[in-house]
């Protein structure tokens, strides 16, 4: 594994192109659409008493916010078999570029954004740290993030998330980082 990093390190140095977070960034807002209808069924499905998930922009940034932190904390682990974490925290640095001046958003809105990539990033981290599924934690906090004031409907008796829609969210979050990492892979 090592030989394969340092053979891409060597291959992103070479070419890497400036525009290349703003690509990645664009990516999982386009996939944000289609991954938050898919992860709303999940949880509909997931659960005995589903509430009512209406769709709106502010799930879909919350879902592309989670796919970006998740990653953004996968390559700073150096984890992810692509990039090192040193390149991990120069796409970081691109992509939070991107996202203040590429899409439109106000200064407001990029900020929100950046704070929620924060979040996931941590949640990763923490996860990680406990020595538990890196998604676990990430996850947990999209979850509820989707639910809103709805959250009993997804908590237990003794006050915790069930596992079978935490699992599938989970699962669903792994597969959403997949397909806009790959772009990574030179």
């Amino acid at each position: 594994m090592g030989f394969r990093k340092l053979l891409n390190s060597l291959k992103f140095s070479y070419k890497f192109d400036d525009d290349l977070p703003r690509k990645f960034v664009k990516k999982i807002l386009i996939d944000s659409e289609d991954s938050s209808k898919i992860l709303v069924d999940t949880i509909q499905q997931s659960i005995d008493s589903p509430p009512k998930i209406k769709i709106t922009k502010e799930i879909t940034i919350e879902v592309a916010t989670a796919v970006l932190g998740v990653s953004i904390g996968l390559m700073h682990s150096g984890g992810s078999g692509l990039l090192s974490a040193a390149q991990g925290k120069k796409v970081e640095k691109l992509c939070r570029r991107s996202i203040d001046k590429d899409f439109g958003y106000t200064l407001k809105e990029s900020n929100h954004i950046n704070k929620k990539i924060d979040e996931y990033i941590e949640a990763y981290k923490e996860s990680w740290s406990l020595k538990t599924n890196p998604f676990n934690r990430p996850a947990g906090i999209l979850l509820m993030n989707i639910v809103g004031k709805n959250y009993k409907s997804v908590m237990t008796a003794e006050g915790t998330l069930q596992y079978l829609v935490h699992q599938m969210v989970m699962d669903q979050l792994m597969l959403m980082i997949v397909e806009p990492n790959r772009m990574w892979k030179m």
